[in-house]
């Protein structure tokens, strides 16, 4: 898989400098990254060689597509914003870094009101009735893809 330094480059023509490996899962391998173009923060996933067909290079594509509309209409999705071909690991995506700690640590420190764990739920409902409503599966919804973002008593 790609190394942290490697810069990869999208089909925009945007270029993308991998950081530190933050996570790896059964499709592939997640590092912080930054657009060496705008200095902008995101995260680049590379699919492992398996998953790195037709089908899904063509949702990735649509994905990135309708990205900014998913976004407007439910502002706490964050789909991709590039496609990523590389020689060796095939194919990947940017996209910009959620703010926030993950569901699984939220829950795990368990120092949320009644009100924070409802609003955090009604945001994750909404934003899987927003896919929903595209005909768009997410895929791989759990705890640890899912960001949550403390702002005073609101999430």
């Amino acid at each position: 898989m790609t190394r942290p330094g490697t810069t990869v480059k999208g089909e925009s023509g945007r270029q993308y400098k991998l950081g530190e490996q933050v996570n790896e899962g059964g499709q592939g391998v997640i590092h912080l990254a930054m657009d060496t173009s705008t200095g902008r923060a995101g995260i680049v996933k590379m699919f492992r060689p398996e998953w790195c067909r037709q089908d899904i290079r063509e949702r990735t594509k649509y994905l990135v597509a309708v990205g900014d509309g998913l976004h407007r209409e439910c502002g706490v999705l964050c789909p991709p914003m590039d496609v990523i071909e590389h020689p060796r690991d095939c194919l990947g995506h940017f996209s910009s870094v959620a703010p926030g700690e993950t569901w699984e640590k939220f829950l795990a420190i368990a120092d949320f009101t009644f009100l924070q764990g409802v609003q955090a739920c009604a945001a994750v409902a909404r934003a899987v009735e927003v896919l929903e409503h595209r005909g768009i599966a997410h895929g791989d919804l759990q705890a640890g893809n899912l960001m949550i973002q403390r702002d005073g008593t609101v999430l």
